[in-house]
């Protein structure tokens, strides 16, 4: 049915972009300069994550295109952690994507993009929801779709 096969496909490129998406943000987290910064709960909140992406990923046969997984340089983007000497934790924001890494202790502008883990876990549930139901509903054309979508992907180049 055409109807199936536009709904496969058009799941199958938002759960592309939602991977490509959580597995960039999370790897804003991850780079060694602010994982230097970083509590040991968030360590293990990253971690956790990134491990979740992997298994959902893992369940889809999905691959992530380098080549689209670059921000708007115009947009600043910041990283939400924690300050945590005495028990009681404030909030500092650590610019990624880069040369400038200035660390602030107040929310930058509302034009600025902050990651923060809540959130990033918040998208991987619905990644996951939606990678679940493309297999469940869609299981047989599933690789297909993706590797088709990963194609088209790698030669329109958006880099």
């Amino acid at each position: 049915c055409p109807c199936r096969q536009s709904l496969r496909d058009s799941l199958a490129k938002l759960c592309s972009e939602m991977n490509r998406d959580l597995d960039r943000d999370l790897g804003a987290f991850e780079s060694e300069d602010v994982s230097a910064l970083m509590e040991t709960y968030e360590k293990q909140a990253v971690s956790d994550l990134r491990q979740q992406l992997k298994e959902i990923v893992g369940n889809l046969s999905l691959e992530v295109d380098p080549s689209s997984t670059e921000a708007s340089a115009a947009v600043a983007v910041w990283v939400r952690l924690d300050w945590n000497p005495s028990g009681r934790a404030t909030q500092f924001f650590r610019r990624v994507r880069s040369q400038d890494t200035s660390v602030v202790w107040t929310r930058p502008m509302p034009t600025d993009i902050v990651l923060e883990l809540d959130e990033i876990s918040l998208r991987l549930d619905s990644f996951k929801m939606k990678a679940q139901t493309l297999v469940s509903q869609f299981s047989e054309e599933v690789t297909q779709s993706f590797e088709a979508s990963s194609c088209r992907n790698s030669s329109t180049g958006s880099g």
